[in-house]
């Protein structure tokens, strides 16, 4: 590996505007919610953990951008509790919120799997691009143990998605 596992580094252009873009959707997703449609923050949840592991996988190795979405992620956590109480949120199968508490496990999910990879094949977990035979960023090939981690990676995603 070129470099250890956990390492800080200065924000990069793609997570200065992922980072930005994200709080401004967060904040219209807030007065959405807050005016009238309740249905976009079971959306919402399932976009954001959908897109951190799928678009954001590498930023993510960056400890500095990491603590960022860790602190997003107690967000969620806080907002959940705010709003899981609210009766107008109930869907016709569960409170539209419930998805929110997911994205403090799904960071620690992350490095889990980063740290399986690291000590299994000395080299950090990818997730498989389009041809599930090279990464999406730095065109690596993929091997069979980025794809059972990315497999049970999804597994636990669905599993909190529908639980």
């Amino acid at each position: 590996m070129e470099k250890p596992i956990f390492y800080f580094e200065k924000f990069n252009t793609w997570d200065v505007i992922s980072i930005i873009s994200y709080l401004l959707i967060s904040i219209i997703v807030y007065f959405q919610c807050t005016l009238s449609d309740f249905g976009i923050v079971h959306m919402y949840a399932f976009i954001t953990q959908f897109f951190l592991i799928t678009f954001n996988y590498k930023s993510l190795r960056n400890l500095s951008v990491y603590f960022v979405w860790l602190v997003i992620g107690g967000i969620h956590l806080f907002v959940y509790f705010k709003l899981i109480d609210l009766p107008d949120l109930v869907g016709m199968h569960d409170h539209s919120a419930k998805d929110l508490k997911n994205t403090m496990i799904i960071l620690g999910y992350y490095q889990v799997i980063r740290f399986i990879s690291a000590r299994t094949q000395g080299q950090e977990w990818v997730c498989p691009g389009g041809s599930f035979r090279y990464d999406f960023f730095d065109n690596r090939k993929i091997t069979i143990i980025d794809k059972v981690l990315t497999g049970s990676y999804f597994a636990l995603f669905f599993i909190l998605l529908f639980n």
